[in-house]
């Protein structure tokens, strides 16, 4: 999560919100990782602990990546030395101090994004190149991950990247807005201006009671505020991402394999149904129906429109075997 932070570490905006960030530490606190721990809890970030079994298992985690990598197993005098304890401490403050401003800004991932971010990982790619949800879920077991953690772990990922883009994208100056903004600012009117002294006005009548509300009736508007409201919103639709929109034939397949029975419909048959007492009757009706059908009514039940499995093995052959308007 934190692989954003390292690649714009060098840029004078990210060094000034990690600035921010580390002063935080005086106003919030972390008292426990220099005094001890007295609790079931590391550390503090604002109102969030960071628990002693979030630190273990982190710590264990990364204990075993360079086992792994190294082939054995770290003494603590190693541990010590490349200073892994107080690494794991400052990732998981670093990590909550981000979140909890990407909560402040109320930055939402949708689970779109986080299909797609899946979906283009060729990690989990089978033999043909598309996305297999079997290989997803296996390497997710191997590495002792379950599907909603990884899920929350690319939202945060992503929200992280967006927070700190803001911080490392050069402003755009746009010399039209400029130039409007310029001219707003310095341009000029031309009036001319007629003063009319109260004393001017001689021999106006006192109004009455009824002038004065005739006159406010005739102009209410004149008399009145309208109801404001300070909105701020941002609008982002197809339009916006159309043109830059490249969609390859391997992620349609992949897509389509996804969700592909929300691409089927099945289908239907309008159905009449008549209950009668006997064969007879039945015959009658058979008899009546060939000759008008549109007229018979008796014993009607209409079921309306039904899918074939809805309908039971003996009829819905015959039922869906029909020609049209036969």
């Amino acid at each position: 999560m934190l692989e954003s932070m390292r690649k714009g570490s060098k840029n004078i905006f990210v060094k000034v919100f990690l600035t921010i960030l580390a002063l935080s530490f005086v106003v919030w606190g972390i008292g426990d990782v220099f005094r001890g721990r007295t609790s079931n809890n590391v550390a503090t970030v604002g109102d969030v602990d960071i628990g002693y079994n979030e630190y273990r298992n982190r710590l264990q985690g990364e204990l075993a990546r360079y086992q792994q990598i190294l082939g054995r197993a770290l003494t603590e005098e190693q541990i010590g030395q490349f200073n892994i304890r107080n690494m794991i401490i400052n990732q998981i403050i670093d990590e909550k101090l981000i979140r909890m401003r990407t909560n402040d800004l109320n930055i939402r991932i949708g689970s779109t994004v986080v299909r797609d971010k899946i979906v283009e990982n060729s990690a989990f790619w089978d033999e043909s190149g598309n996305f297999s949800k079997e290989v997803f879920k296996n390497i997710l077991r191997a590495n002792g991950l379950n599907e909603m953690d990884y899920i929350n772990s690319i939202k945060q990922n992503i929200s992280t990247t967006m927070l700190l883009e803001t911080l490392t994208t050069a402003p755009v100056f746009i010399e039209s807005q400029a130039e409007l903004l310029n001219k707003y600012r310095n341009e000029k009117r031309i009036a001319d201006i007629i003063e009319l002294p109260s004393d001017f006005i001689k021999n106006v009548p006192e109004p009455s009671e009824t002038d004065l509300v005739q006159f406010y009736q005739d102009n209410s508007d004149k008399f009145t505020v309208p109801e404001n409201r300070e909105v701020t919103y941002i609008t982002f639709g197809l339009q916006n991402v159309k043109d830059n929109l490249q969609i390859s034939e391997e992620e349609l397949k992949s897509i389509y394999q996804m969700d592909k029975d929300n691409y089927f419909t099945d289908t239907l048959r309008d159905v009449d149904q008549y209950i009668f007492n006997s064969q007879a009757e039945a015959e009658a009706a058979y008899e009546e129906l060939k000759r008008d059908g549109s007229k018979y009514t008796k014993q009607l039940l209409p079921m309306g429109k039904v899918t074939r499995n809805s309908l039971p093995d003996d009829v819905k052959d015959a039922i869906f075997s029909l020609e049209k308007n036969v």
